[in-house]
């Protein structure tokens, strides 16, 4: 069963699950990918622009 994206969001912040991130980046690198391509108009930088952002939100989230 997939769970929802709340529910994914709830175990990075909560329990830190890596696992539940990850699903999160799969889910929604190539949207990402693409957006921001079509801001930038290159493919290959919007690519490392969106893996910093997901790396970005997962070493800054709250840690307890």
């Amino acid at each position: 069963m997939m769970l929802s994206d709340e529910k994914l969001f709830e175990l990075v912040v909560r329990e830190n699950d890596r696992n539940a991130f990850e699903e999160l980046v799969v889910k929604y690198r190539f949207s990402a990918v693409n957006y921001v391509t079509k801001i930038i108009r290159d493919h290959y930088y919007a690519q490392d622009l969106t893996q910093n952002v997901f790396a970005n939100i997962y070493f800054k989230r709250k840690k307890d």
